[in-house]
């Protein structure tokens, strides 16, 4: 579901504004909306993504050699910007946490700021910024003009009745007697629920997150026992002090105190991740 009235918020924020903040809590449809977006703007002109997973550290100088061009990050913007409006999206802020790849994404948003016609549309989680953690680069921020911040919710009750219109299948579990109203409107939420073999059973999230540790959207049992075993560790990891890396290969994970666990079933061959404290998050690294 695109979330329309928030897109068209984004429509109507870009004819005055050059740097708009879409936030929201995860499972809302950020996404969704980004991607819409994205895709509109590429038919008409151009547009540039930035993410924490493909961005390389290093600056402008490591990401031209990524793209295989020569030129200055001003001449490549403001070739871009030749084509029309251009919007830059920055996706998930809160999850950059490598300080150069920062550095890499600062070096773009001040050519950027210097050159008319560019925009910046970022996402982020909701608190994003509430703890003094916001690192996009302050002249920048200040070229660029005042931003709008859009915020994304939870389903409206007019969306609530496109999405029962559009699929006929949802209305049971959209009304609002339903046990599970309190997180059924969240599409991803949503989303996991249409998974529940019965989700009159499900009442709350910590319900809905035991249903699916229990059977992994229907994964055969021999990989949801490894499933249980990898997320073990990885809680494990979590709840140990400091930064800590996991190491998962096909057949086993490697973590720093030994044990191993296994694996196969993912599709993974190799793969390290690393736990960051302060965002309760693992990062692919």
């Amino acid at each position: 579901m695109p979330r329309q009235v928030v897109v068209d918020a984004i429509d109507e924020a870009m004819d005055g504004h050059r740097l708009i903040h879409l936030r929201g809590n995860a499972g809302v449809g950020k996404s969704s909306v980004f991607r819409t977006i994205a895709e509109r703007v590429i038919s008409v002109s151009s547009a540039f993504v930035l993410d924490p997973v493909r961005i390389p550290a290093g600056g402008w100088s490591e990401l031209a050699l990524r793209l295989g061009i020569s030129v200055t990050a001003r001449e490549f913007l403001t070739d871009l910007a030749s084509f029309g409006a251009t919007v830059v999206f920055i996706d998930s802020l809160d999850m950059f946490d490598d300080p150069a790849r920062r550095s890499t994404v600062n070096d773009l948003l001040r050519e950027i700021a210097q050159i008319p016609g560019v925009a910046v549309l970022t996402t982020a989680r909701l608190d994003y910024g509430r703890d003094g953690d916001d690192w996009l680069a302050n002249d920048a921020l200040a070229s660029l003009g005042t931003p709008k911040i859009i915020e994304v919710g939870d389903l409206s009750d007019d969306e609530v009745q496109a999405l029962q219109e559009q699929a006929p299948q949802l209305k049971a579990l959209l009304k609002s007697h339903h046990p599970a109203a309190s997180i059924s409107r969240n599409l991803y939420r949503l989303s996991r629920l249409l998974k529940v073999g019965d989700p009159s059973s499900i009442r709350t999230e910590a319900d809905l997150a035991l249903d699916w540790w229990r059977t992994a959207d229907g994964a055969p049992r021999r990989e949801i026992s490894s499933a249980q075993r990898l997320l073990s560790d990885l809680v494990d990891v979590a709840l140990g002090a400091g930064r800590r890396r996991i190491r998962v290969k096909t057949g086993h994970t490697g973590i720093s105190n030994g044990r191993g666990t296994g694996a196969s079933g993912f599709g993974i061959s190799s793969m390290s991740m690393e736990y960051f404290p302060k965002r309760r998050i693992f990062a692919r690294t």
